[in-house]
């Protein structure tokens, strides 16, 4: 399943992942941190507004983001869905895992879904990170482009 490409009327479409938008990282930082790096990048995107970074980091500290297979996946707080401006992701992938809340993390995507898109987003980013040795195999390749397929295929095959 591709993710899909959503657009108002009227509107030229805007990719819910931007290959500018997945960035390889050697060095290590907090949650908090990679939070604000991904908001940064989502709000230059055009996807959100700024107040919805805090939403990120609020729902991150009311109930952790980490979801299991090296994947971490910060999103608003309910409240913060009027920020958003457009469904869209942004991927940070550490070489070295990082701690999220003690969990070992490789990648961290960044989620505003507008309405029922959220649904769909999180639907195909759980197909691709389903199996954790897909899931590191990804991580080996190094490849911007490779992350790119993978999220937009709807797996890693």
């Amino acid at each position: 399943m591709k993710l899909p490409i959503f657009k108002k009327k009227n509107e030229k479409p805007l990719p819910i992942l931007k290959k500018e938008n997945i960035q390889f990282m050697s060095s290590a930082m907090s949650e908090k941190q990679a939070i604000d790096y991904l908001g940064k990048q989502m709000l230059s995107s055009g996807y959100i507004e700024e107040k919805y970074i805090q939403g990120m980091h609020q729902r991150d500290e009311s109930l952790s983001v980490f979801v299991g297979n090296y994947l971490a996946i910060p999103h608003g707080e309910f409240e913060y869905k009027e920020a958003i401006i457009q469904s869209g992701i942004a991927v940070l992938v550490f070489e070295e895992a990082i701690l999220w809340h003690g969990q070992p993390v490789h990648f961290v995507c960044a989620l505003a879904g507008k309405g029922d898109e959220h649904m769909k987003i999180l639907s195909n980013i759980a197909t691709i990170f389903s199996d954790e040795d897909e899931v590191l195999q990804l991580l080996r390749t190094g490849s911007v482009d490779k992350v790119y397929h993978a999220f937009n295929s709807g797996g890693l095959s």
